[in-house]
C-alpha cells in the first residue's frame, strides 16, 4: 500500500478540476456527495421537526441514495455514516462530488457500492457486521493535519482497511457478501458483462483501475471468481 499523498483522502473521489467549469449534479444513485455545512443535522424523515439521527461536518463524504421533494424543498437520503440504515439531509447542504458522466461509469459505481456494502467508516462497518474477529489500530505517520491512523478489521470471509476513517482496502475470500454486483463463484462472463474488459488480465487474475490510485482485483480459478479485492495505494513518506 504505497504511492501518493494522504491529503487526497479527504476528497478521495472528487474531480477537483471539474469544479472550475460547473458544479456537478446528481444523475444516478447511489452516488458520492459531500456536506457543505458544519454540524448539519441528519434526520429520520424529510421534516425539520423529525428526529435528529446525527450530524455531518464540512466536506464530509456521504453516499447519497435518493432525492425527493418535501413541501417544495429538496431532501437527500444518505447512507447513515456510522449506524445501520439511512437518514435524510436538507438539500442545500449536500453537493454532488463527481460530474454526471463519472457517476454512471461502472467502475466508479463499484467504488460507491463497496463503501455501501463494507462501510464508509469503521463505525459503519461495525454496525453492518458486528464485532470483528480481529482488529488492529496503528498510527503509521503524520501530516500537517495530524496523525495518520490505519484501522484493519477482519470478519469471517472478508477484511477491510480504513485510513483516517476512509475505506482504503477490502478483501473478500469466501461467503456471499457482494462486491458490487459480483459474488464469489460468479463466472468470468458475468464479471466482464458487469465491468467490461480489465486493464490487466492474466489467466488467474483480472485487475481494474477505476481511479489513478484505486485498483480492483479478481482472482480466478476455472473461469470463476474465487477472491475479490480493492486497494487504494498511498504513501506516508
Amino acid at each position: 500500500m504505497k504511492k501518493t499523498a494522504l491529503s487526497v483522502l479527504a476528497v478521495l473521489l472528487l474531480c477537483g478540476s471539474a469544479f472550475a467549469d460547473r458544479l456537478p449534479e446528481f444523475r444516478t444513485f447511489p452516488a458520492w456527495g459531500f456536506c457543505t455545512g458544519d454540524y448539519v443535522r441528519i434526520r429520520e424523515d424529510t421534516d425539520t421537526k423529525s428526529e435528529i439521527l446525527g450530524r455531518l461536518h464540512t466536506n464530509q463524504r456521504v453516499i447519497v441514495l435518493d432525492e425527493t421533494l418535501a413541501h417544495g424543498d429538496t431532501w437527500y437520503e444518505i447512507d447513515h455514516p456510522t449506524e445501520m440504515g439511512s437518514a435524510w439531509v436538507f438539500g442545500k447542504y449536500i453537493q454532488a462530488m463527481e460530474l454526471e458522466e463519472y457517476q454512471e461509469k461502472p467502475l466508479r459505481q463499484l467504488l460507491v457500492k463497496l463503501n455501501l456494502t463494507f462501510g464508509i467508516s469503521p463505525e459503519k462497518a461495525r454496525a453492518l457486521f458486528g464485532k470483528p474477529v480481529s482488529q488492529k489500530r496503528e498510527v503509521i505517520g503524520s501530516d500537517p493535519e495530524g496523525k495518520i491512523t490505519r484501522v484493519t478489521m477482519s470478519w469471517r470471509g472478508h477484511e477491510v482497511e480504513f485510513l483516517n476513517g476512509n475505506l482504503t482496502g477490502v478483501s473478500v475470500t469466501r461467503g456471499n457478501t457482494p462486491f458490487g454486483d459480483i459474488h464469489i463463484g460468479d463466472s468470468v462472463d458475468k464479471l466482464e458483462e458487469a465491468l467490461g474488459k480489465p486493464k490487466n488480465s492474466e489467466d488467474e487474475s483480472w485487475t481494474y483501475q477505476p481511479g489513478e490510485m484505486d485498483f480492483i482485483t479478481f482472482r480466478l480459478e476455472d473461469g470463476k471468481v474465487v477472491e475479490m479485492g480493492y486497494q487504494y495505494y498511498y504513501d506516508i513518506g
